[in-house]
């Protein structure tokens, strides 16, 4: 629904003698493009009298005198009543005028018993005494279900109001109306989005389609930062194993219910806390331990969240970040996921996560498609804000190619770190800063 009123100086619209309202509404119309002229100008143009004035036509060449860029259009409605297609003419010339800043003077004729009838909480206007024959400016218009036009009208009290577009048109025959003809221009298109270079990645790592990867991409990238899956063969088993559990990523909670098991109302602890987000959270101890997990990183206020609200671990914005808390979480009598990861085992995971090897092939499957990926999975370590998005996947492969060059002249190995040492170290293990670094090296070689 829009409201669209053009602004005017409303202490101008009550006309100064009782025939020039033709006169005062084509102020009202100036006024708000912010041409002042008086009414009694306005009279010795348009030519009104004691009678009052002709026609609309008048009108629309004093406007277009002052105004010429409007081009502004006298359209007579002689049949009374208006038929369908001249209201909806009416409605399109008034919406088009008032859309490019140029109100519409009307030309009305009100017997008793359609004398015109305040909507959306206005007062009426005063009108009385017989059939009256009546310029006013339409202003304004309301395009929501029941349509309505504003009307500033300098004859009677309250000089402003709302009335509904159907009597508003019915009030016009057999005059017309003098409106605006120009075509809005059309606003500028919106910027494009930025382009998301996460989205064609995980597509390709997860075998689904761009419009499912761009729907959990960011789960995806929270996941793996919580996870610690900060190289090619950690984010690829994590890809792999989420993928298998959670039905190619079309479930976040079990597919299970207690309707099954006696508990249609899942009011048990078994079915109210049931398996959820993609590496499935299970049972009150496990929600509430997650709660208090992600509340010590910041993600929620209450750590008691999904103790309280266990359905809310559904939604798809946790299903990455539950299945980083039991990927880091230790399992005992298991090793822990990260480091079997690093061994590009699928066995020994899917066995943690698993429990067994139910899906082993696929877990393979799926590991290795994400591993093609390679160095192009480190991008959905970015989530989404960093400024990695505005390079395209070369050039970010190309980035980090040089920063390991760098890494590897002044990392690991680098002699005034020591051969224990590593990048910012120096070789009793105290930070140093490359700068500080490189002087050292300096130093050594000019001894």
């Amino acid at each position: 629904m829009t409201e669209h009123v053009l602004p005017y100086d409303h202490s101008i619209v009550p006309q100064e003698t009782f025939y020039d309202c033709g006169p005062a509404a084509t102020q009202v119309v100036l006024n708000s493009r912010g041409i002042h002229v008086s009414e009694a100008d306005l009279i010795r143009q348009i030519g009104t009298t004691v009678n009052g004035t002709d026609y609309v036509g008048l009108i629309e060449l004093a406007l277009d005198q002052r105004l010429p860029d409007a081009r502004y259009t006298s359209i007579y409605i002689e049949n009374d009543p208006p038929t369908q297609a001249q209201k909806d003419k009416l409605w399109a010339d008034l919406t088009r005028s008032i859309d490019a800043g140029y109100g519409v003077v009307m030309n009305w004729v009100a017997p008793p018993s359609n004398y015109p009838r305040g909507v959306k909480g206005s007062v009426s206007p005063s009108y009385g005494g017989g059939t009256v024959y009546h310029y006013v400016a339409a202003m304004g218009y309301d395009d929501g279900g029941a349509r309505a036009v504003w009307i500033a009208d300098s004859g009677f009290a309250p000089f402003g109001y709302w009335i509904s577009f159907d009597q508003c048109a019915s009030l016009i025959p057999p005059k017309g109306y003098a409106y605006a003809d120009v075509v809005v221009p059309a606003p500028p298109p919106p910027p494009p989005p930025p382009i998301d270079n996460r989205i064609p990645v995980l597509a390709a790592a997860a075998g689904i389609t761009h419009a499912k990867a761009a729907s959990i991409v960011d789960t995806m990238s929270q996941g793996l930062i919580l996870a610690n899956c900060t190289n090619v063969n950690r984010i690829a088993m994590f890809i792999a194993q989420t993928r298998h559990e959670s039905d190619q990523f079309r479930a976040t909670q079990e597919y299970d219910s207690g309707a099954n098991h006696g508990d249609p109302n899942e009011v048990t602890d078994r079915w109210r806390y049931k398996g959820r987000t993609w590496i499935q959270i299970t049972w009150q101890s496990n929600y509430a331990k997650f709660g208090a997990w992600a509340y010590e990183r910041g993600l929620i206020d209450d750590p008691d969240q999904f103790v309280k609200d266990p359905r809310s671990l559904a939604d798809v914005r946790w299903a990455g970040i539950g299945a980083a808390w039991y990927w880091i979480t230790p399992h005992l009598g298991h090793n822990l996921i990260n480091d079997d990861a690093d061994r590009a085992d699928v066995r020994a995971v899917t066995y943690t996560i698993n429990g067994g090897y139910n899906g082993l092939d696929k877990r393979i499957e799926y590991f290795n498609q994400a591993l093609a990926q390679g160095d192009a999975l480190l991008s959905l370590l970015n989530e989404g804000d960093d400024f990695m998005q505005a390079l395209n996947p070369d050039e970010q492969h190309e980035l980090l190619d040089k920063v390991r060059y760098i890494y590897d002249q002044v990392g690991p190995g680098f002699d005034v770190w020591g051969e224990d040492g590593d990048l910012g170290r120096n070789k009793q293990g105290l930070r140093r800063t490359l700068r500080a670094g490189l002087a050292a090296l300096m130093r050594k070689v000019g001894a």
